[in-house]
Protein backbone atom coordinates (compact mmCIF):
# COMPACT_ATOMS: atom_id res chain seq x y z
CA UNK A 1 0.00 0.00 0.00
CA UNK A 2 1.45 3.29 -0.85
CA UNK A 3 1.83 5.91 1.33
CA UNK A 4 3.40 9.53 1.69
CA UNK A 5 5.56 10.88 4.59
CA UNK A 6 4.47 13.58 6.68
CA UNK A 7 7.33 14.98 7.07
CA UNK A 8 9.60 14.63 3.80
CA UNK A 9 7.08 14.16 1.73
CA UNK A 10 8.01 11.22 -0.38
CA UNK A 11 6.45 7.83 -1.23
CA UNK A 12 6.77 4.88 0.51
CA UNK A 13 5.52 1.48 0.84
CA UNK A 14 3.58 -0.01 3.94
CA UNK A 15 0.97 -2.44 4.51
CA UNK A 16 -0.94 -0.64 7.26
CA UNK A 17 -3.50 1.94 6.38
CA UNK A 18 -2.51 4.37 9.20
CA UNK A 19 1.14 4.46 8.55
CA UNK A 20 1.83 8.04 8.51
CA UNK A 21 5.97 8.57 8.47
CA UNK A 22 8.29 6.61 6.44
CA UNK A 23 10.81 5.93 9.21
CA UNK A 24 11.61 6.60 12.74
CA UNK A 25 14.04 9.96 12.04
CA UNK A 26 10.93 11.55 10.38
CA UNK A 27 8.77 10.65 13.25
CA UNK A 28 11.10 12.43 16.03
CA UNK A 29 11.87 15.21 13.57
CA UNK A 30 7.77 15.96 13.41
CA UNK A 31 7.87 16.17 17.34
CA UNK A 32 10.60 18.98 17.68
CA UNK A 33 9.17 22.44 19.12
CA UNK A 34 6.05 20.36 20.20
CA UNK A 35 4.34 21.76 22.87
CA UNK A 36 2.60 19.40 25.82
CA UNK A 37 -1.00 19.06 25.53
CA UNK A 38 -3.19 21.91 27.14
CA UNK A 39 -4.37 19.59 30.01
CA UNK A 40 -0.92 18.62 31.40
CA UNK A 41 -0.24 22.72 31.61
CA UNK A 42 -4.01 23.04 33.72
CA UNK A 43 -2.58 20.47 36.27
CA UNK A 44 1.23 21.64 36.53
CA UNK A 45 -0.41 25.64 37.12
CA UNK A 46 -3.04 24.03 39.59
CA UNK A 47 -0.05 21.91 41.71
CA UNK A 48 1.60 25.60 41.46
CA UNK A 49 -0.82 27.38 43.22
CA UNK A 50 -1.95 24.71 45.48
CA UNK A 51 1.97 24.46 46.55
CA UNK A 52 1.60 28.35 47.75
CA UNK A 53 -1.65 27.41 49.70
CA UNK A 54 -1.53 27.79 54.08
CA UNK A 55 -3.34 24.24 53.54
CA UNK A 56 -0.14 22.51 52.00
CA UNK A 57 2.20 24.44 53.81
CA UNK A 58 0.26 23.87 57.58
CA UNK A 59 -0.47 20.54 56.15
CA UNK A 60 1.35 17.27 58.07
CA UNK A 61 2.75 15.39 54.58
CA UNK A 62 3.63 12.02 56.93
CA UNK A 63 0.19 11.73 57.74
CA UNK A 64 -1.33 12.24 54.77
CA UNK A 65 0.80 9.81 53.16
CA UNK A 66 0.07 7.08 55.66
CA UNK A 67 -3.52 7.88 54.71
CA UNK A 68 -3.22 7.07 51.23
CA UNK A 69 -0.85 4.07 51.65
CA UNK A 70 -3.29 2.56 54.08
CA UNK A 71 -7.03 3.53 51.85
CA UNK A 72 -4.87 1.60 48.84
CA UNK A 73 -4.18 -1.51 51.00
CA UNK A 74 -7.23 -3.85 50.75
CA UNK A 75 -7.90 -5.36 54.12
CA UNK A 76 -9.24 -8.62 55.21
CA UNK A 77 -12.89 -9.46 56.79
CA UNK A 78 -13.61 -10.92 60.41
CA UNK A 79 -14.29 -13.90 58.43
CA UNK A 80 -11.46 -14.48 55.67
CA UNK A 81 -9.11 -13.85 58.75
CA UNK A 82 -10.73 -17.10 60.41
CA UNK A 83 -11.05 -18.92 57.63
CA UNK A 84 -7.40 -17.98 56.70
CA UNK A 85 -6.23 -19.00 59.93
CA UNK A 86 -7.89 -22.59 60.02
CA UNK A 87 -6.33 -23.12 56.79
CA UNK A 88 -2.68 -22.25 57.82
CA UNK A 89 -3.16 -24.68 60.44
CA UNK A 90 -3.96 -27.66 58.25
CA UNK A 91 -0.67 -26.60 56.60
CA UNK A 92 -1.86 -28.03 53.28
CA UNK A 93 -2.12 -24.88 51.03
CA UNK A 94 0.98 -23.51 50.03
CA UNK A 95 -0.49 -21.59 46.70
CA UNK A 96 -1.85 -18.06 47.20
CA UNK A 97 -4.46 -18.18 44.63
CA UNK A 98 -5.77 -21.19 45.92
CA UNK A 99 -5.54 -19.76 49.26
CA UNK A 100 -7.66 -16.28 48.33
CA UNK A 101 -10.13 -18.97 46.50
CA UNK A 102 -10.74 -20.79 49.98
CA UNK A 103 -11.40 -17.91 52.27
CA UNK A 104 -12.71 -15.14 50.21
CA UNK A 105 -15.71 -14.35 47.38
CA UNK A 106 -14.36 -11.18 46.27
CA UNK A 107 -11.44 -10.25 44.08
CA UNK A 108 -9.13 -9.70 46.48
CA UNK A 109 -4.86 -9.44 45.65
CA UNK A 110 -1.98 -11.23 47.04
CA UNK A 111 -1.21 -8.57 48.19
CA UNK A 112 -3.98 -8.15 50.83
CA UNK A 113 -2.43 -11.46 52.52
CA UNK A 114 0.99 -10.64 51.74
CA UNK A 115 0.40 -7.18 53.88
CA UNK A 116 -1.50 -9.22 56.56
CA UNK A 117 1.78 -11.11 56.99
CA UNK A 118 3.22 -8.47 57.61
CA UNK A 119 1.31 -7.37 60.92
CA UNK A 120 1.22 -11.20 62.06
CA UNK A 121 4.15 -13.13 61.68
CA UNK A 122 3.38 -16.09 63.14
CA UNK A 123 0.53 -16.56 60.16
CA UNK A 124 3.61 -16.30 58.31
CA UNK A 125 5.42 -18.95 59.74
CA UNK A 126 2.38 -21.52 59.53
CA UNK A 127 2.11 -20.49 56.03
CA UNK A 128 5.71 -21.32 55.25
CA UNK A 129 5.92 -24.57 57.04
CA UNK A 130 2.74 -25.40 55.19
CA UNK A 131 4.07 -28.99 52.44
CA UNK A 132 6.21 -27.57 49.77
CA UNK A 133 5.72 -29.28 45.99
CA UNK A 134 1.90 -30.28 46.72
CA UNK A 135 -0.44 -30.92 43.69
CA UNK A 136 -2.90 -28.43 42.81
CA UNK A 137 -5.84 -30.81 42.81
CA UNK A 138 -4.61 -31.47 46.89
CA UNK A 139 -4.69 -28.03 47.87
CA UNK A 140 -7.57 -27.42 45.91
CA UNK A 141 -9.46 -30.09 48.89
CA UNK A 142 -12.04 -28.56 51.68
CA UNK A 143 -10.92 -28.89 55.54
CA UNK A 144 -13.24 -31.86 55.27
CA UNK A 145 -11.99 -33.92 52.54
CA UNK A 146 -8.26 -33.05 54.07
CA UNK A 147 -8.92 -34.27 56.80
CA UNK A 148 -10.60 -37.46 55.41
CA UNK A 149 -7.54 -37.99 53.10
CA UNK A 150 -5.39 -37.94 56.12
CA UNK A 151 -7.69 -40.70 57.36
CA UNK A 152 -7.47 -42.70 54.90
CA UNK A 153 -3.49 -42.49 54.53
CA UNK A 154 -2.90 -43.14 58.18
CA UNK A 155 -5.34 -46.43 57.89
CA UNK A 156 -3.07 -47.15 54.77
CA UNK A 157 -5.90 -47.25 52.42
CA UNK A 158 -3.64 -46.74 49.36
CA UNK A 159 -5.90 -47.84 46.31
CA UNK A 160 -8.60 -45.72 47.66
CA UNK A 161 -6.54 -42.68 48.05
CA UNK A 162 -5.44 -43.07 44.86
CA UNK A 163 -9.37 -43.65 43.09
CA UNK A 164 -10.67 -40.88 45.34
CA UNK A 165 -8.62 -38.09 45.68
CA UNK A 166 -5.85 -39.14 42.89
CA UNK A 167 -3.28 -38.87 45.36
CA UNK A 168 -0.06 -41.63 45.15
CA UNK A 169 3.18 -42.51 47.04
CA UNK A 170 5.33 -39.79 46.50
CA UNK A 171 2.36 -37.44 47.69
CA UNK A 172 1.89 -39.81 50.37
CA UNK A 173 5.23 -39.85 51.73
CA UNK A 174 5.37 -35.86 51.54
CA UNK A 175 1.65 -35.64 53.43
CA UNK A 176 2.89 -38.21 56.19
CA UNK A 177 5.58 -36.54 57.40
CA UNK A 178 3.19 -33.97 58.88
CA UNK A 179 1.59 -36.66 60.93
CA UNK A 180 4.35 -39.41 61.98
CA UNK A 181 1.91 -41.27 64.36
CA UNK A 182 0.49 -42.98 61.56
CA UNK A 183 1.90 -46.20 60.26
CA UNK A 184 4.99 -46.52 57.33
CA UNK A 185 3.90 -46.06 53.99
CA UNK A 186 4.31 -49.63 52.30
CA UNK A 187 3.12 -51.72 48.71
CA UNK A 188 0.69 -54.31 50.13
CA UNK A 189 0.46 -57.52 48.32
CA UNK A 190 1.74 -57.97 44.62
CA UNK A 191 4.29 -55.69 43.40
CA UNK A 192 3.29 -53.45 40.20
CA UNK A 193 7.41 -52.15 39.74
CA UNK A 194 9.92 -53.12 38.40
CA UNK A 195 11.56 -56.58 40.23
CA UNK A 196 14.98 -58.41 39.58
CA UNK A 197 13.98 -62.54 39.00
CA UNK A 198 15.05 -63.61 42.62
CA UNK A 199 12.57 -60.90 43.92
CA UNK A 200 10.42 -62.59 41.53
CA UNK A 201 11.21 -65.91 42.82
CA UNK A 202 10.42 -65.12 46.78
CA UNK A 203 6.76 -63.15 46.31
CA UNK A 204 5.53 -66.30 43.63
CA UNK A 205 6.87 -68.61 46.69
CA UNK A 206 4.84 -66.02 48.88
CA UNK A 207 1.60 -66.04 47.15
CA UNK A 208 1.62 -69.56 46.34
CA UNK A 209 1.46 -70.56 50.02
CA UNK A 210 -0.75 -67.41 50.88
CA UNK A 211 1.48 -65.82 53.07
CA UNK A 212 0.70 -62.16 53.62
CA UNK A 213 3.60 -60.34 53.04
CA UNK A 214 3.98 -56.17 52.38
CA UNK A 215 6.46 -55.57 49.62
CA UNK A 216 9.20 -52.87 49.91
CA UNK A 217 8.61 -51.80 53.87
CA UNK A 218 9.87 -48.72 54.72
CA UNK A 219 11.81 -48.89 58.24
CA UNK A 220 13.13 -45.86 60.33
CA UNK A 221 11.48 -42.90 59.05
CA UNK A 222 11.72 -43.64 55.51
CA UNK A 223 15.76 -44.67 55.49
CA UNK A 224 15.80 -47.94 54.35
CA UNK A 225 13.42 -50.11 52.35
CA UNK A 226 12.86 -54.19 53.19
CA UNK A 227 12.47 -55.77 50.29
CA UNK A 228 9.80 -58.47 52.20
CA UNK A 229 8.11 -57.98 55.44
CA UNK A 230 5.95 -60.87 56.38
CA UNK A 231 3.68 -61.12 59.58
CA UNK A 232 4.99 -58.04 61.09
CA UNK A 233 8.04 -60.17 62.67
CA UNK A 234 10.14 -61.49 59.76
CA UNK A 235 11.82 -58.68 57.67
CA UNK A 236 13.58 -60.65 54.46
CA UNK A 237 16.42 -59.20 52.21
CA UNK A 238 17.43 -60.50 48.66
CA UNK A 239 20.97 -59.55 48.07
CA UNK A 240 22.32 -59.72 44.75
CA UNK A 241 25.96 -60.94 44.52
CA UNK A 242 27.61 -58.17 42.67
CA UNK A 243 25.84 -55.37 44.00
CA UNK A 244 26.03 -56.65 47.74
CA UNK A 245 29.50 -58.17 47.34
CA UNK A 246 29.03 -61.41 48.44
CA UNK A 247 31.48 -63.07 50.66
CA UNK A 248 30.99 -66.30 48.97
CA UNK A 249 31.60 -64.67 45.37
CA UNK A 250 34.07 -61.84 45.47
CA UNK A 251 37.03 -60.93 47.67
CA UNK A 252 36.74 -58.17 50.08
CA UNK A 253 40.31 -56.57 48.95
CA UNK A 254 38.66 -56.52 45.64
CA UNK A 255 34.91 -54.64 46.20
CA UNK A 256 34.82 -51.64 44.32
CA UNK A 257 33.63 -48.38 45.94
CA UNK A 258 29.78 -49.18 45.21
CA UNK A 259 29.90 -52.54 46.37
CA UNK A 260 31.79 -51.37 49.96
CA UNK A 261 28.81 -48.52 50.77
CA UNK A 262 25.99 -51.42 49.58
CA UNK A 263 27.93 -53.40 52.17
CA UNK A 264 28.34 -50.62 54.96
CA UNK A 265 24.77 -49.61 54.02
CA UNK A 266 23.43 -53.96 54.56
CA UNK A 267 25.06 -54.04 57.78
CA UNK A 268 23.66 -50.84 59.55
CA UNK A 269 20.31 -51.61 57.84
CA UNK A 270 20.86 -55.22 59.89
CA UNK A 271 21.57 -53.83 62.64
CA UNK A 272 18.79 -51.83 63.28
CA UNK A 273 16.43 -54.03 62.71
CA UNK A 274 17.79 -56.56 65.06
CA UNK A 275 17.77 -54.21 67.77
CA UNK A 276 14.37 -52.51 67.44
CA UNK A 277 12.84 -56.18 68.44
CA UNK A 278 12.33 -57.91 64.47
CA UNK A 279 13.58 -61.04 62.49
CA UNK A 280 15.90 -60.93 60.16
CA UNK A 281 16.70 -63.27 57.07
CA UNK A 282 18.83 -62.60 54.33
CA UNK A 283 18.64 -64.23 50.87
CA UNK A 284 21.76 -64.25 48.33
CA UNK A 285 21.21 -64.60 44.85
CA UNK A 286 23.93 -67.68 44.61
CA UNK A 287 21.60 -69.32 46.73
CA UNK A 288 18.53 -69.04 44.98
CA UNK A 289 20.10 -70.01 41.74
CA UNK A 290 21.84 -73.55 42.50
CA UNK A 291 20.04 -74.45 45.61
CA UNK A 292 16.05 -73.34 45.16
CA UNK A 293 14.67 -75.73 46.36
CA UNK A 294 16.58 -75.07 50.25
CA UNK A 295 15.82 -71.57 49.88
CA UNK A 296 11.97 -72.45 49.31
CA UNK A 297 11.90 -75.23 52.49
CA UNK A 298 14.09 -72.71 54.60
CA UNK A 299 11.60 -69.68 53.84
CA UNK A 300 8.17 -71.63 54.01
CA UNK A 301 9.83 -73.14 58.05
CA UNK A 302 10.64 -69.51 59.52
CA UNK A 303 6.67 -68.52 58.23
CA UNK A 304 5.61 -71.03 60.14
CA UNK A 305 7.41 -70.64 62.72
CA UNK A 306 5.95 -67.20 63.29
CA UNK A 307 3.05 -67.33 65.33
Amino acid sequence: MKHICKQCKKEFNHPSKKRIFCSNPCYHESRIGVKLPHYGKKVSDGLKLYYTTEKYKTEDREKRNKKIAESNIVKLDEKEIILLWEFLRKKYVRNLTILIKHISNRNISHKAILNYFKNYPDAKILWEQSIKYLEKHVQKLSIDEWEDLKKLIKEREFDLVGVKYKVFYKTIERIKKFFPESKPINRRGKFSGKETSIEQFIRLILEDNKIPFIREYYINNNKWIVDFFIKDKLMIEIQGDYWHGNPLVFKEEKLNKIQLKNKLNDINKKNWIIENGYLFEEIWEKDINETPKKVKEKLLNLCEQIT
